[in-house]
C-alpha cells in the first residue's frame, strides 16, 4: 500500500467512528459515506460546551412559556366544586346528597381540596401545580429521550419540540388533569421503555415503580389505562424474546405480575370507595357522553386526528426519498415507542374523540416529539431542516392566535375562561347569582338551576344544579333526549318534563346575552332555542317566562324562569330583573345556524 493510501484510509476513519456516535450523519446509500449537514451537528459542539445552561435554559423556558399562556376552562371547574363540597365535610359530590360521579379525574379532584381547605384560590393553585407536572413531563421525557435516541443532542432537540408544542404548552395550566395524566403516564412508559441497555440491572426495581406510577395515572384518569397496558405489552414482548424459549412464558408472567400488583394495591382501595359511594365503578360521565351511533362518533375522531395532524403541519415531515427516514429506523428504542402511539389514536377514534383543543392528544405529545425531532434532524439538507422547522413553529404559533374554530376543536382562545373580570364572563355571573340568592348549596329551599355550562357559574353560584347534559345526573345520562349531531361530551339534553319534576327555576343551557329593550313584550319559542336546544320548547309549561338578568345598564343574561320562587320573584320585583311572556310561534330566522345544525323539536 502507498503512503497516499494509508493516508487516505486514516482520514476517514474519524467519519466511520463518528457514524456511530451520531456524531456525523449520513446519506443511506452514499458510497462516498459524505457527512450531511444537520442541525443536531451544528448544535453538538456549543451543546457539549454549553449542556447545563441549556438545560437550566429549557427548564425555564417551560415555566415562563406555560405561564405567559396559561388559562382555566369551564370544565375545570366541575372538579372544583366537587373539591369545595369534600372540603366543606359534604363529600366529594356536586349536589349535596346527591353520590353522582361526575368527573373522570379522582385524584385531581381530590388534590384540589387542598387550596379549598386552605381558602387559597383554587383555579390559581390548580396552574400551579400543572406546571410542577410540566416540569416533571419535561425531565422524564428528556431522560427517555436521551435513552431512546442515544443522543444527547437530538434529545435536547426533541425537549424543544415538545415545549414548541402550544397544545402541550398550554395544557400545563387549563385546570384540568392533563398534565397530571401525562407526567404518570410518560413515567410509566420511562420506566418500561426502551427494553435494552436502559434497564439492565434494575428491571424488578423498574417495574414495581411503573406498577405504583400505573396505578396512580389510572386515579387520575382512567383511561390512562390504555397508554399504560400498550407500555407493559410492549415491553414484555421484548423482553420476554431475550430469555431462552424454555422460559420465555414463565419471564412475560414475572413481568406483568411486578407490574400489576403494585397497580392492584394501589388501585384496589380507590375501587372499593368508588363502590361503597357510588354504588358502581364507571363514572357517570361514561354514560353521559356515549353517543348514540357508532359511525358519527369514529368520523369524528377521524376528523380530528386529522385536523391535528395538518393544523400542525407534521405532513411536511414525509420526506422524498425513504433514505431520509434511516436515522429514525436504526433506531430500535424509537420503534418500541412508537407502537404506543397508534393504539392511543385508535383508542380517541374509538371514543369520538374530544371538543377542547387537541387535549387527548397532550399524553403521547411527547412520544410524537421524539419521532419529528428524529424525522426533521433527518431531512435531507440543512436548508429544508430549517424550512421545516420554521413551519412547524408557524403552525404551533397559529394554535395560539386562533380567536375561534369551533369544529371540530374549541381554540384555547375560546376555552378560557379565568380569570375574566368582564361582567359577562361566567365567573361574574355565577357571583352575582351568589350575591342575589345568598345561603349557598346548604341553604333550605334554595333556588335551583338547570345549566348546561357546568363549571364555572355554579362553582360560583353555589346554588343546586342540575346539569342539562347528564355529566353530574343518572337520570339524563340515560334517558336525556339526543341531538341529531354528534359533539363531543353533548350527546344528551335534559327533559322538559324532567326539569318540571325536579323543581327547576331557572333553566340556561348556555351563557346567551341580550340587548335590554323596553319596548319588548314576550320572547319568541324560536330566540329562545339557543337557550335550550335540542328539546321540544312547546313542552314548556303556561306558566313559564324569560327572565333578562341585568349584567350592565344596556345588556341582561337570559334564562327561563321554569318553576316560580319567591326569591326569583323578589329578584324580579326589587333588583331589576325583567320577565317575559313565551310566545310559541317559531320564526327561523330566529335560529343560529349552528344550533339549528346541532338540531331542535321547537320547530317541527
Amino acid at each position: 500500500m502507498t503512503q497516499a493510501g494509508v493516508e487516505t484510509s486514516a482520514a476517514q476513519a474519524p467519519e466511520i467512528i463518528d457514524l456511530r456516535d451520531r456524531s456525523a450523519s449520513t446519506s443511506v446509500g452514499d458510497p462516498g459515506l459524505r457527512p450531511l449537514r444537520r442541525v443536531s451537528d451544528r448544535l453538538r459542539p456549543f451543546h457539549t460546551a454549553h449542556r447545563r445552561y441549556l438545560e437550566v435554559a429549557l427548564y425555564v423556558g417551560a415555566v415562563v412559556g406555560a405561564w405567559s399562556v396559561r388559562f382555566v376552562q369551564d370544565d375545570a371547574f366541575i372538579s372544583f366544586r366537587y373539591a369545595r363540597n369534600l372540603a366543606a365535610g359534604r363529600g366529594l359530590v356536586f349536589n349535596a346528597g346527591e353520590r353522582v360521579e361526575g368527573y373522570t379525574n379522582f385524584l385531581w379532584t381530590v388534590l384540589m381540596a387542598v387550596p379549598e381547605t386552605l381558602g387559597w384560590s383554587t383555579p390559581l393553585f390548580s396552574q400551579v401545580i400543572g406546571i410542577i407536572a410540566l416540569v416533571v413531563t419535561l425531565a422524564v421525557a428528556h431522560r427517555l429521550a436521551r435513552n431512546v435516541l442515544d443522543d444527547d443532542v437530538l434529545a435536547f432537540l426533541a425537549m424543544i419540540v415538545l415545549l414548541a408544542n402550544a397544545t402541550f404548552l398550554a395544557y400545563a395550566t387549563g385546570g384540568l388533569e392533563t398534565m397530571l395524566q401525562t407526567m404518570l403516564t410518560t413515567a410509566v412508559i420511562a420506566l418500561l421503555l426502551p427494553v435494552g441497555r436502559a434497564l439492565t440491572g434494575r428491571t424488578t426495581f423498574r417495574r414495581l415503580g411503573a406498577g405504583v406510577l400505573a396505578g396512580l395515572a389510572l386515579m387520575t384518569r382512567l383511561d390512562s389505562a390504555v397508554l399504560v397496558v400498550a407500555a407493559v405489552v410492549v415491553h414484555t414482548i421484548i423482553a420476554s424474546r431475550r430469555r431462552s424459549r424454555g422460559r420465555r412464558w414463565s419471564a412475560a408472567v414475572e413481568s406483568v405480575a411486578l407490574i400489576a400488583l403494585p397497580a392492584v394495591a394501589v388501585v384496589e382501595p380507590w375501587l372499593t370507595w368508588k363502590w361503597s359511594f357510588y354504588g358502581r365503578l364507571l363514572p357517570n360521565t361514561f354514560g353521559a357522553k356515549a353517543g348514540g351511533s357508532s359511525v358519527w362518533p369514529i368520523a369524528f375522531g377521524v376528523v380530528y386526528l386529522a385536523a391535528y395532524f395538518v393544523g400542525y403541519f407534521y405532513f411536511v415531515l414525509l420526506p422524498p426519498k425513504r433514505g431520509d427516514r434511516a436515522s429514525a429506523r436504526r433506531l430500535p428504542g424509537l420503534r418500541q415507542l412508537m407502537c404506543i402511539v397508534p393504539i392511543w389514536m385508535f383508542y380517541v377514534v374509538a371514543v369520538g374523540a374530544d371538543f377542547m383543543e387537541f387535549r387527548f392528544m397532550v399524553p403521547i405529545t411527547p412520544l410524537i416529539a421524539l419521532a419529528v425531532a428524529t424525522l426533521a434532524d433527518a431531512a435531507a439538507t440543512l436548508r429544508r431542516q430549517v424550512w421545516v422547522a420554521l413551519l412547524l413553529a408557524f403552525a404551533s404559533l397559529g394554535h395560539l392566535a386562533l380567536p375561534s374554530l369551533g369544529y371540530p376543536v374549541t381554540t384555547l382562545h375560546d376555552l378560557a375562561i379565568w380569570p375574566a373580570p368582564s361582567p359577562y364572563s361566567l365567573a361574574s355571573m355565577g357571583k352575582q347569582l351568589a350575591r342575589t340568592f345568598p345561603g349557598g348549596i346548604d341553604r333550605p329551599g334554595q333556588v335551583t338551576m338547570a345549566i348546561g355550562s357546568l363549571g364555572a357559574l355554579p362553582y360560583y353560584s353555589q346554588l343546586p344544579t342540575v346539569d342539562m347534559l347528564g355529566l353530574t345526573d343518572p337520570f339524563i345520562a340515560a334517558h336525556g333526549e339526543r341531538p341529531r349531531f354528534y359533539y363531543p361530551g353533548h350527546v344528551r339534553m335534559a327533559p322538559v318534563d324532567y326539569l318540571v319534576d325536579r323543581n327547576v327555576n331557572l333553566v340556561a343551557s348556555v351563557r346567551i346575552t341580550a340587548r335590554r329593550d323596553a319596548l319588548r313584550r314576550n320572547y319568541r319559542i324560536s330566540e329562545l332555542i339557543a337557550l335550550y336546544p335540542v328539546v321540544d320548547l312547546r313542552e314548556l309549561p303556561e306558566r313559564a317566562r324569560v327572565v333578562e338578568v341585568p349584567i350592565d345598564d344596556a345588556n341582561a343574561w337570559l334564562a327561563i324562569y321554569l318553576t316560580p320562587h319567591p326569591e326569583v320573584d323578589r329578584a324580579i320585583a326589587e333588583d331589576g330583573w325583567r320577565a317575559y311572556p313565551i310566545d310559541r310561534r317559531c320564526v327561523p330566522a330566529d335560529v343560529p345556524a349552528l344550533v339549528g345544525l346541532f338540531g331542535t323539536r321547537s320547530c317541527g
